[in-house]
């Protein structure tokens, strides 16, 4: 199976409804992302990478996600922002190594993640990890205000 490497050097605009797939994709954001409406799919190994010096908003209004399979998943080592008072999951891996930022709504991480980076939530948001994080959250990778619920 070959992978097709896709840089977006420009930036991405995520939008629309259902049917976005990343499939066999490696898919380099080097600019902004943002992801304004509708689900994403992974298959076969893709991934969604937000490079470093990248950002990649998430500003979706309606409760949605990011789906993987086959050993797709999100890799952050830019900075990823949640601004939306909504729940965004991820059911694929996710990776980060830089910055995750929950400025508002809830953001769940369903399946295993890894973080070498730092994971910080405004109040009153909540960042919840359903499958195992490794390395564990510690003190100095969390920065989350009293009424952030974080669940490990």
């Amino acid at each position: 199976m070959a992978f097709r490497a896709s840089p977006a050097n420009g930036g991405i605009s995520i939008e629309g409804g259902l049917g976005k797939v990343l499939d066999t994709t490696i898919l380099h954001n080097t600019g902004t992302a943002i992801w304004t409406r509708g689900g994403i799919g992974m298959r076969s190994g893709a991934v969604f990478h937000n490079a470093a010096g990248a950002t990649f908003l998430d500003q979706n209004p309606g409760d949605h996600g990011m789906g993987g399979a086959e050993g797709s998943y999100f890799q952050n080592d830019g900075e990823y922002i949640k601004s939306t008072n909504t729940i965004t999951q991820f059911s694929g891996g996710f990776r980060n190594d830089n910055i995750v930022r929950v400025d508002a709504g809830a953001l769940v991480l369903l399946t295993e993640s890894t973080s070498s980076g730092s994971f910080l939530g405004a109040a009153g948001t909540t960042l919840e990890f359903q499958g195992q994080l490794s390395p564990k959250l510690r003190a100095s990778t969390a920065t989350m205000f009293s009424s952030t619920v974080i669940t490990q």
